[in-house]
């Protein structure tokens, strides 16, 4: 049963926040059936004006029950980091980043605390204030307040459910649990329209790619031509998709020598000086474009707190790798020049093998056995990503996606903003006044 109706809705209230009726009906069915049972939507992009100041907002939009029966229409913000205001341990934020309920006394009272893994935020409510519509016994109830999920009698039969804070009714029956979203390097996902993924039937490794920064591999384009894509921050903030069909060869339009472009083709990277200015240039083999970028734009003076030597600038150059220990983690990095990619760098980092460790599911410590060489190299990559060895595979997808999530806000300051509530408001106030408007490039 709908807990609103679609006369309900507050239309008013979203339009100033920039979503019209007929925004809301184009709405996907999982989305509009969530925000109708009380549940959050999956992270939307809102745009709207206020007071004169345009705002992109990255949140959930959530429906909620007031006292005299009306309903109320909010955004749920991203946060950039956990907010802890309830003296969390490091023990209960790792447990409440892969996904648990924990139990915690607060001013003498018992609460229930979430975590909303995609905006950050730690929703808590006190257990005497949960009242469930069921007839369950005492065993049963402790079993939800202490995260398992028990069986009730519905309407329609027997159902699981465990207790969900991010759902107004705060249980949630099993299946509507929701997916956390894959959070990329450099773009998320409501930079890449709905539209397009279906207008090119983006499977998630291309959306992955993507949201990463990188381009796809070669897919099916517009009537019968194959190509890649890729995503591009625009100046206003925004992001746009690109388009690169196949050429059938190469289109040598800057003057290379038969050399440089043999060179090309082996894989390699080549310079050219043009009005003064020294490009990098670099074949994409799977289009047959010719990708160039500026050197002083692409080869950095620092990389993760590691100051480049001359002799690294000169290798990079050279189309080889360089290799250095972050001197803040301690983890070994690996980077190499790759026009392809929106950064025109590609790392090697932890970052992959934490990803490898969550999809590997039960499995994760025979694959964290593969990825290292010995007891210590395992125990240190264990310990800088704050990883629980008796539940690796929640634990590294918890770090993957912060680490994905530290990335983003790294390498597109002042793209997101946040929305000012009741309950934010003091962060909305930090958040102005730290704000930045420089978008360079950093690594």
């Amino acid at each position: 049963m709908e807990d609103f109706s679609m006369d309900e809705v507050p239309f008013d209230c979203l339009a100033t926040l920039g979503m019209t009726k007929s925004m809301l009906l184009k709405l996907d069915n999982k989305n509009l059936t969530r925000l109708l049972t009380g549940q959050r939507t999956d992270i939307l992009r809102f745009d709207f004006y206020h007071n004169g100041k345009r705002y992109l907002v990255d949140g959930k939009l959530l429906l909620q029950r007031k006292p005299d029966r009306s309903v109320s229409a909010s955004i749920v913000p991203v946060r950039k980091s956990l907010q802890n205001d309830c003296n969390l341990t490091t023990d209960e934020q790792i447990k409440l980043y892969t996904g648990k309920l924990i139990n915690k006394n607060i001013d003498g009272q018992r609460h229930i605390l979430q975590l909303d893994r995609e905006t950050n935020e730690v929703l808590r409510a006190k257990t005497s204030h949960i009242k469930l519509p069921f007839d369950i016994d005492v065993r049963d109830r402790e079993r939800l307040l202490t995260g398992k999920s028990i069986k009730v009698q519905t309407e329609t039969g027997p159902q699981s459910i465990r207790l969900d804070l991010l759902n107004d009714r705060k249980f949630s029956y099993e299946g509507e649990q929701q997916q956390v979203r894959y959070a990329g390097s450099f773009f998320v996902k409501t930079d890449l329209s709905p539209d397009y993924i279906k207008r090119y039937n983006l499977k998630e490794a291309d959306i992955q790619r993507l949201l990463d920064g990188y381009k796809t591999d070669l897919i099916d384009l517009d009537s019968g031509v194959r190509g890649r894509l890729g995503l591009k921050r625009n100046e206003d903030k925004s992001a746009s998709l690109e388009v690169y069909p196949v050429k059938n060869e190469i289109n040598n339009d800057i003057s290379l020598q038969p050399d440089q472009i043999e060179k090309l083709k082996r894989g390699e990277l080549v310079s050219s000086e043009t009005g003064g200015k020294i490009f990098l240039i670099q074949l994409d083999r799977e289009t047959n474009d010719l990708v160039r970028a500026q050197k002083d734009n692409i080869v950095p003076d620092a990389i993760r707190g590691y100051e480049l030597k001359e002799d690294d600038k000169q290798r990079l150059m050279n189309g080889r790798s360089i290799h250095f220990t972050d001197p803040r983690t301690g983890e070994t990095i690996s980077a190499k020049i790759d026009l392809n990619h929106v950064r025109g760098i590609a790392l090697k980092d932890d970052t992959n093998k934490l990803r490898a460790l969550y999809i590997s599911g039960s499995k994760a410590e025979e694959t964290l056995e593969r990825q290292t060489s010995g007891k210590l190299e395992r125990d240190k990559f264990l310990a800088r990503n704050n990883l629980d060895l008796k539940d690796l595979s929640n634990s590294a997808r918890a770090a993957f996606d912060e680490r994905q999530k530290f990335y983003f806000d790294y390498h597109n300051p002042g793209v997101m903003s946040y929305i000012r509530t009741d309950r934010n408001a003091h962060e909305f106030m930090v958040f102005r006044q730290t704000q930045t408007q420089t978008l360079s490039l950093k690594l």
